[in-house]
């Protein structure tokens, strides 16, 4: 019985890590969409556009969301092993 206990929290575990990843992705999602329709607005966002602090924000969130699908992929293989076992 204590196997499945611990199999079970550790289940449990991963769906969280899971949880809060896609949370972060949704949340970074939600962020690039503002970038990018704030880059669409030239007339709006002049000076951000020039300066290249919107381009500049736009690489970063980026590349986080990269980062965010990485580690979300990685605990889905974790979660798949752990199933696996069962």
């Amino acid at each position: 019985m204590g196997k499945q206990k611990d199999y079970e929290k550790k289940l449990r575990k991963i769906k969280n890590e899971i949880d809060k990843i896609e949370n972060q992705i949704a949340k970074t999602e939600l962020n690039l969409n503002k970038i990018n329709d704030n880059l669409s607005n030239p007339d709006d966002y002049e000076q951000e556009i020039k300066s290249g602090e919107l381009y500049k924000q736009h690489d970063i969130t980026t590349e986080e969301l990269n980062k965010l699908f990485e580690i979300w992929e990685l605990k889905q293989q974790d979660l798949e092993k752990l199933e696996n076992l069962k």
